[in-house]
């Protein structure tokens, strides 16, 4: 059977990709909240990963968008206590 790639899967991918370049220098942390291995996180950023696999992918792509909504959750409450202490 032949897996064809969707454009949601690439469009996942490329959300993966993206957030990779965005964050290199936390891939120790991404490794260990994700248990996926820093030489795999690696090897898909620089293209070497032919096949990355839609479970993975997935899986990073929840762990990203968790990440962004932590984010973005915690700049709205900095904003918030500037805005009270000001």
């Amino acid at each position: 059977m032949v897996h064809t790639v969707s454009a949601m899967e690439t469009s996942e991918l490329d959300f993966v990709l993206g957030q990779l370049q965005e964050r290199k220098g936390g891939w120790p942390q991404i490794e260990k909240d994700t248990g996926t291995p820093y030489s795999w996180l690696s090897k898909l950023a620089r293209g070497l990963i032919d096949d990355p696999g839609v479970k993975k992918i997935d899986r990073l792509a929840r762990y990203f968008r968790l990440l962004e909504k932590q984010e973005t959750e915690r700049a709205v409450h900095c904003a918030e206590q500037r805005q009270i202490a000001a």
